[in-house]
């Protein structure tokens, strides 16, 4: 009971808020602890995808795909790129199939071949269909097959080479694919056991970002209830009314699996409600000023002749503010 009643007075505090009782480093305070939680509570969701996920750049299948990638390239190939230009030492075209190992991802697609290197003449649209290539390497140009946007992009090496000349043999490719493989692995796994900082600094910074417009929701809200709140005092207010929001949002968090989880302006809604039901109207049975007026330096003024005392004291109670003359 006692741990319903402190969610009670943390969510639902009309005194607190209409008195403005706060002072800017118990707010950034409050709101670390809050994202600290959210936090946790995120990364433990996605513990289990990140177990899996470590397990499986960790297993032998990263190694076996690394050696697919190395076995794609054509024995004793060599092609040479000189301003732009391409040329090889093989007999064109060639083709370099999609790996059997990945065959199943294809299976929607009438793709067949990863590469077609046809030196000797310009890309045409008709090559990606007619040899059913996801990619071409042509005479100065390379161009890629978007399945999506049912188009070819093509990228002209010609206009962006130099005069600088590059050979690329198999054992270029092999020490190039094997190094990023290696490169990748230890990105992702140092990424994985970062990912609780990412996570915190993310929701830190975004929530604060949303906030500037949160802010002038309450405003609004909090001016419609007869209540003069400044901007500033408003931003400070909405990261204190954040708690319900932020449980929507781990409820769409753990519902992410489903369609239309999130609800467009839905979080919006519940600080809404949260302003609604921390700024009731003067006069209510709600135990509000019985002025509407909030000065917008209130947490600057003195309070018992002491004006160092800490306003946190009157945390919860009922204060009336004066407006300025």
């Amino acid at each position: 009971m006692n741990v319903l009643q402190s969610v009670q007075r943390l969510i639902e505090r009309p005194g607190f808020f209409t008195s403005l009782d706060f002072t800017r480093g118990r707010t950034l305070r409050f709101y670390s602890l809050l994202i600290l939680i959210f936090t946790a509570v995120s990364v433990a969701i996605a513990l289990p995808d990140a177990v899996r996920f470590v397990a499986a750049i960790s297993s032998q299948e990263w190694r076996d795909q690394t050696a697919v990638v190395v076995g794609l390239y054509p024995d004793d190939l060599e092609i040479q790129i000189t301003g732009g230009t391409i040329s090889t030492n093989a007999e064109e075209p060639i083709v370099i199939p999609f790996p059997v190992s990945w065959g199943a991802r294809l299976e929607q697609t009438n793709v067949e071949n990863l590469l077609v290197i046809d030196t000797t003449k310009n890309i045409a649209l008709e090559d990606f269909a007619a040899k059913k290539t996801f990619s071409v390497l042509g005479k100065n140009a390379f161009g890629v097959w978007d399945q999506q946007e049912g188009k070819v992009s093509v990228h002209d090496l010609a206009s962006q080479g130099g005069a600088e000349s590059f050979l690329l043999t198999q054992e270029k490719y092999t020490q190039f694919i094997t190094w990023i493989s290696s490169i990748l692995q230890k990105i992702l796994l140092i990424g994985v056991f970062l990912l609780p900082v990412f996570f915190y600094i993310g929701y830190w910074i975004g929530y604060l970002i949303y906030l500037l417009f949160g802010a002038a929701v309450v405003w609004l809200v909090s001016h419609l209830r007869g209540y003069e709140l400044g901007y500033k005092n408003a931003y400070k207010a909405g990261i204190y009314l954040l708690p319900v929001p932020l449980v929507y949002d781990f409820f769409v968090m753990v519902l992410s699996d489903f369609p239309h989880a999130r609800v467009p302006f839905l979080f919006t809604a519940f600080l809404v409600a949260m302003t609604l039901r921390n700024f009731p109207k003067p006069g209510s049975s709600d135990p509000v000023p019985s002025s509407a007026t909030v000065g917008e330096d209130i947490a600057s003024r003195s309070t018992n002749g002491n004006p160092d005392e800490d306003l946190s004291a009157e945390t919860g109670t009922s204060k009336t503010d004066k407006p300025d003359a």
